[in-house]
């Protein structure tokens, strides 16, 4: 006959049981560890997008010309824009958006007569109590941002492409922090 029965073993049927056993405990430890790593991860993300608010909020103007950043909460992102002041008018350069997105912060920008009008991503690379980077090498300029606060009144802004060439602003808080 080419077809016969098998019946396992009580002693196979065990061994099989414990593997099945051991496997749900597996995987159950392995859910568990993704699960702290992902809050973890989604605590850090929430940090960084304080630490982000802390540092922009407010009006801020470029030392010397009438070019202005504004930041203020916005829902669960933290929105800005970049605009001029001409004859008195207020002319939008740049739409900016800080938000956190699949456990990451982003710095979004949307320039009207750049990139096709696309927002950009840049990624927060680093964060800390003075300095915010937001990064992405695919862009062709700028590949990063940077925002190092000098005091609560100042900031200082470089724009940076290839070999980190490029520019730098000094921001100026509009509506001062009393010393």
């Amino acid at each position: 006959m080419i077809f016969e029965t098998y019946i396992p073993s009580p002693a196979l049927g065990n061994f099989v049981k414990g593997l099945h056993m051991s496997f749900s405990r597996i995987v159950f430890v392995i859910l568990l560890v993704a699960f702290a790593a992902a809050s973890v991860l989604g605590q850090k993300s929430s940090d960084d997008a304080k630490r982000v608010a802390t540092m922009l909020e407010g009006t801020w103007k470029v030392d010397g010309k009438e070019t202005y950043e504004k930041w203020e909460p916005s829902g669960t992102a933290f929105r800005g824009k970049g605009y001029k002041i001409r004859n008195g008018s207020e002319i939008i350069t740049e739409q900016l958006e800080v938000k956190v997105i699949d456990d990451a912060v982003y710095y979004l920008a949307t320039v009207a007569d750049q990139n096709n009008g696309a927002t950009v991503r840049f990624k927060l690379t680093e964060s800390g109590a003075d300095r915010l980077v937001f990064e992405n090498p695919e862009h062709d300029f700028p590949k990063k941002i940077i925002y190092r606060k000098v005091s609560e009144n100042e900031l200082a802004v470089q724009v940076l492409g290839d070999g980190d060439k490029g520019f730098a602003m000094r921001f100026l808080r509009q509506n001062p922090v009393p010393k």
